[in-house]
């Protein structure tokens, strides 16, 4: 530690006579200076005590705000992620109902072509049903013409003849594709039943087939079978297992000869 060079001198208080009065009682009291002096420092730490104590709070107010803050972004980040992935989803059922409607206007301009075509084919058919009936009601024919005229008409009626005829065959081209699709759709159908019933048929005869031909069996084999028993080839406890297993193998032996005709019928 340094040691000040001038160090305070404490001026101790002289008692003086009682005669003196006010004057001399008042340099009794000591000097002020040393105890500015302390007060002063004391001040001092207190205030910078009061600044530090602030500081901390602020700190910890600020870090905490922080703490809020960081936690509302990442709330705020994953909203983001459920929304982005919702406006996925969304962009891919868009996306396929604009291809179902590209595939709808597609088949309502086809359907549109269709009508017009038959409206044409409509009106070609009734002028000519017309021309008939009036033909037949005159007992002539409905249009006499000059040669000239009769030039026009057939020039007229070879235009009129060939786009009905371009019409008639587009409607026959698209009618032609149409049945052809119900064809193929029924023979799918028809292919489908037909497998089935098959398969169910072959599990009917599968299991009838031995029911019927089984009293026939016995009837064939009891011969056999009693002479067998009468030699004793065949001991009374598995008679019955003995018994069981030829049935048992006629009755796939006819199962096998059964599906095997079947499938060369087929």
């Amino acid at each position: 530690m340094s040691i000040d060079p001038n160090p305070v001198q404490i001026i101790e208080p002289v008692p003086a006579p009682e005669s003196v009065g006010e004057d001399a009682a008042a340099l009794k009291t000591p000097s002020p200076g040393i105890l500015s002096n302390f007060s002063f420092t004391n001040l001092k730490t207190e205030i910078k005590n009061i600044r530090t104590q602030d500081q901390d709070e602020e700190q910890r107010s600020l870090s905490e705000e922080m703490k809020d803050k960081l936690i509302y972004i990442a709330q705020l980040e994953e909203k983001l992620k459920e929304q982005t992935a919702e406006l996925k989803k969304a962009d891919v059922a868009t996306k396929a109902l604009n291809k179902e409607l590209r595939e709808c206007k597609d088949q309502i301009q086809m359907y549109k072509e269709m009508t017009e075509v038959k409206d044409q084919v409509v009106v070609s058919l009734t002028d000519q049903l017309y021309a008939l009936e009036k033909s037949t009601v005159e007992g002539e024919e409905v249009l006499e013409f000059d040669e000239e005229n009769n030039e026009e008409f057939e020039s007229s009626t070879s235009c009129k003849s060939s786009d009905t005829k371009s019409a008639e065959n587009r409607i026959d081209d698209i009618q032609g594709i149409e049945k052809l699709k119900e064809t193929c759709q029924a023979y799918v159908l028809q292919n489908r039943f037909l497998n089935s019933e098959i398969l169910e048929f072959n599990k009917l005869r599968a299991h009838e087939i031995p029911l019927f031909l089984r009293p026939e069996h016995f009837a064939r084999n009891l011969p056999a079978i009693e002479q067998q028993v009468s030699l004793g080839e065949v001991e009374d406890p598995h008679l019955d297992a003995w018994l069981d297993a030829s049935i048992v193998k006629s009755e796939v032996q006819i199962r096998q000869d059964v599906i095997e005709s079947l499938h060369e019928h087929l």
